[in-house]
């Protein structure tokens, strides 16, 4: 079923406008599914010790302790899925394709996989 849906993203990440997505390294949120990365949303407020207590709330929910991390990574953002508000904070909720970890030696090519995360927007109020 996890193959199935994953195969359904990867199909409307690529099946997006013939735009091109630019790809992204950084550290990022990785979830398995969509709604550990909503339940991650509604957990975090601005810091980066938050991002680590959210996840670890998230995975001992799931009784998994990786159904959320934090990986170095090359990857494509999606189109946004959802908006998940929390404490005065608004979060989008988005696939993300990786597509290599990054090492000490650059980046390792990993199997393509579909994960979830969450992206912080800041509002700005004129």
């Amino acid at each position: 079923m996890k193959f199935v849906i994953g195969v359904a993203l990867l199909s409307a990440l690529l099946s997006a406008p013939a735009k091109a997505r630019d790809i992204e390294v950084d550290t990022i949120l990785t979830c398995d599914t969509q709604g550990e990365a909503e339940r991650v949303g509604t957990f975090l407020h601005g810091d980066a010790q938050n991002v680590v207590s959210a996840v670890r709330e998230v995975n001992a929910e799931e009784n998994s302790q990786t159904a959320c991390g934090l990986v170095n990574a090359a990857y494509v953002r999606g189109k946004v899925l959802t908006t998940v508000r929390a404490k005065g904070e608004t979060f989008q909720i988005v696939p993300i394709l990786v597509l290599g970890i990054l090492n000490q030696t650059g980046v390792q090519s990993v199997p393509q996989n579909v994960y979830f995360s969450v992206v912080n927007v800041a509002l700005h109020i004129t």
